[in-house]
């Protein structure tokens, strides 16, 4: 790619190196990443390098991932970087704010043309380095609330947001909640204030709709004692690393 008065914005460039061989010409790169592409040697030694960018003119920089390309990242012994600001730079060239190694992935089909995958920009009060937006994570808590002695209401907490998850359960006496360390699924418990004591849910984590997993058995015995030790009320849950589900029940 040579510029003479270009602009290049959130251009994800691979096996494409950005050149500018006129020492009158000028291109603005932001929000762009420039990888894997490659500068072959001049055999008559007048440029060696610059797989990423090859600059003999004025560069305007900004907020832009260079790295992985062979015979350097970027070239500018006789250019000029007007603007160089906030630029990561894998092999430390052109004086870039951050260097090193910038984990890129190899280009995939992510859901997008780009790195971008469809993600709008900025995401926060910037745009994120080069031409992939990161789309932030929400730390979604869930919770239960008794009503009155056993009507339970799930509940959603996200950043400073409460809000009812789906209707309110008459007389199931939800008393334990915990998700699944590697499905994501949340399940809930309940206690002994009610019909249906010691059931294990799933919980649709966009309605609240509960749908029953099992229970402890009523079979006049847990673990060879008599009914009278027969703990259902569960009152916590938690799985471990490996997925198995440990619970808290008394009676």
């Amino acid at each position: 790619m040579a510029g003479n008065g270009d602009d290049v914005i959130n251009l994800t460039g691979l096996e494409e190196t950005i050149t500018l061989s006129a020492q009158n010409a000028t291109i603005t790169v932001i929000n762009s990443t420039i990888s894997e592409n490659v500068a072959v040697d001049d055999p008559d030694d007048l440029w060696d390098g610059g797989g990423g960018i090859y600059n003999e003119g004025t560069l305007h920089l900004k907020n832009t991932l260079i790295a992985n390309n062979t015979n350097g990242d970027c070239y500018n012994t006789w250019g000029t970087i007007s603007t160089n600001l906030n630029n990561f730079i894998g092999d430390g060239s052109c004086n870039p704010t951050f260097s090193g190694d910038p984990k890129l992935g190899p280009l995939a089909d992510n859901g997008g043309p780009t790195f971008q995958r469809g993600i709008t920009r900025p995401q926060g009060t910037h745009c994120d380095i080069g031409a992939f937006e990161a789309f932030p994570k929400i730390c979604q808590l869930y919770g239960v609330n008794d009503k009155q002695l056993n009507n339970s209401q799930l509940f959603t907490i996200n950043a400073d947001q409460i809000q009812a998850l789906g209707e309110l359960h008459p007389q199931l006496d939800i008393e334990a909640l915990d998700i699944h360390p590697h499905t994501d699924e949340l399940y809930a418990a309940s206690g002994d204030d009610t019909a249906q004591p010691g059931y294990l849910y799933l919980v649709d984590k966009n309605t609240g709709q509960l749908t029953t997993i099992g229970n402890i058995v009523d079979d006049g015995t847990l673990g060879n004692r008599p009914i009278d030790y027969d703990y259902r009320e569960v009152d916590a849950l938690s799985f471990r690393a490996d997925g198995s589900l440990w619970g808290w029940a008394q009676n």
